[in-house]
């Protein structure tokens, strides 16, 4: 009776701090290298009003997605999901890039967006010229179109390293308990 006391005890100790750990650890999964922000020639507005060229990046750990201002369907599930993000300890060292598909949004719809969603400084909304947002589309491998009023898109996040490289973020999810 007291060996297998002993043995569960030993066994209790060694792996419950494994169970905790596995419900705290997340992961990220990554495709492959897609380009590099270094290879966009485009120049970028900010919600702020300045213009910048994504080569402004480099250096940076970010998250990029794409998105626009009026959209009602999938763009708020995927700021949702980029904010469970934000809070994750794995991103704490990221920035979070959006960029807006609908060149006819201004710096005035991206502050009042940004706003009105409560992000934070690690937020960075920039909006570009048709001819921009298609360079980066085709990059990212983003497919949208105008449909009238709403602007039929495909959806992605992206993790850029420090170097520029850009991949697709296929689970950013936690580790199955």
């Amino acid at each position: 009776m007291q060996r297998t006391y002993k043995i569960m005890r030993r066994f209790f100790y060694a792996i419950i701090p494994l169970l905790l750990l596995s419900g705290c650890a997340t992961r990220v999964q990554t495709g492959p290298v897609l380009g590099s922000i270094a290879d966009l020639e485009s120049v970028w507005e900010t919600d702020k009003g300045e213009r910048i060229a994504f080569r402004k990046f480099q250096g940076e750990k970010l998250v990029l997605s794409v998105f626009y201002v009026s959209c009602k369907t999938v763009c708020p599930m995927v700021i949702r999901s980029l904010k469970d993000m934000e809070s994750d300890v794995k991103f704490r060292n990221e920035k979070f890039l959006l960029v807006d598909i609908d060149s006819k949004d201004g710096v005035r719809e991206l502050r009042d967006f940004k706003k009105r969603e409560g992000l934070s400084d690690r937020w960075i909304l920039v909006r570009g010229s048709e001819s921009d947002v298609r360079e980066l589309s085709s990059l990212l491998e983003i497919n949208y179109r105008s449909n009238g009023g709403e602007i039929e898109h495909s959806v992605g996040k992206f993790e850029i390293s420090r170097s520029g490289e850009i991949r697709r973020i296929l689970d950013s999810g936690k580790l199955p308990e």
